[in-house]
């Protein structure tokens, strides 16, 4: 009688065994769960709040940027609109003494300065 009880003790024992094997197996897989839950979302922070300071770092050098090469372009037409009036102003200074020449070489009523009056003429670019 002895043997039939201690099989059937030994079998329980085994069972209940197993039994908390599969539990705590099932307890640490889902703490592990948890975990990396966790861990994923302090990670995702981590990354949001980084991504966030390098698109505004970005996003603040774009601007100087910007203001830079609109600085230079203002500049550059500021330079542009200076140069044409200073050659336009050269271009009828050289046709004046251009004139004076032909008319102290040739006469006032020469043909000469109806045909070189408009060859010394600058070609401005905008």
């Amino acid at each position: 009688m002895l043997t039939i009880i201690n099989r059937e003790n030994i079998i329980f024992y085994k069972s209940c065994v197993l039994v908390q094997k599969k539990l705590r197996g099932a307890n640490v897989r889902s703490r592990m769960a948890l975990l990396t839950e966790a861990a994923n979302y302090i990670k995702a922070c981590f990354k949001r709040k980084w991504l966030s300071q390098l698109f505004q770092k970005m996003r603040k050098a774009a601007i100087c940027i910007q203001r830079h090469v609109r600085a230079f372009l203002i500049k550059r037409r500021i330079i542009r609109t200076r140069m044409i009036s200073y050659l336009q102003k050269q271009n009828l200074i050289m046709e004046n003494i251009k004139l004076a020449e032909n008319r102290a070489l040739f006469g006032e009523a020469s043909t000469h300065s109806r045909l070189f009056s408009g060859s010394f003429s600058l070609f401005i670019i905008n």
